[in-house]
């Protein structure tokens, strides 16, 4: 997992491609979203998911609009985004409100669990995920600029 998420911060905007990876972790989920699997949030159901490579206060101001709006704000960041994410909703009075993933740990969780905890399920699993992120990642209006992914063996 590491290594993909250091393949996708090396390739174009940081921001996209991790929107892409999640949206690919998020596999039926993001395919079935009212906003499509590229929109910034992405909404599934009454959650409006962030991806943000690097949280910033504006992207607090848009999940207290998300609340305002009945929307369940979730972040997902990379490494010590999460944690700045985290820091900058308690700051605000929104601690307690806001969700906050580990960009990671969510995708891994996405991967682990439903391939059994195996080693060829792992695999498998991982290969559905670059697969869908490079379907994901074409779609976006610069057509994946680079930003491919090659699964380490």
């Amino acid at each position: 997992m590491t290594e993909l998420l250091r393949q996708a911060r090396e390739r174009g905007s940081a921001n996209e491609t991790l929107r892409c990876l999640v949206a690919a972790a998020l596999g039926a989920a993001a395919a079935d979203a009212t906003s499509g699997p590229l929109a910034d949030p992405l909404r599934i159901g009454d959650t409006a998911i962030h991806v943000a490579a690097d949280p910033k206060e504006t992207l607090i101001t848009r999940c207290r609009a998300d609340l305002g709006a009945g929307l369940q704000p979730l972040v997902v960041a990379p490494g010590d985004g999460a944690m700045v994410a985290r820091a900058l909703a308690r700051y605000a009075g929104l601690g307690g409100r806001i969700d906050v993933f580990e960009a990671a740990e969510l995708i891994a969780t996405r991967i682990y669990i439903p391939a059994g905890l195996t080693a060829a399920g792992r695999r498998a699993a991982l290969a559905r995920l670059v697969k869908r992120y490079h379907r994901i990642s074409q779609a976006s209006p610069d057509g994946g600029g680079g930003r491919r992914i090659a699964l380490v063996r």
